[in-house]
């Protein structure tokens, strides 16, 4: 159990990072720079 707890912290924020990633694309995207 204390290995899942690990492996979700050490996933969740890489995932965080890869949606924030695309929010900001999306954003620069849709917004005249």
């Amino acid at each position: 159990n204390v290995f899942g707890a690990t492996m979700v912290m050490a996933v969740f924020p890489e995932l965080y990072a890869i949606l924030a990633l695309l929010v900001v694309i999306l954003i620069g995207g849709t917004l005249p720079v």
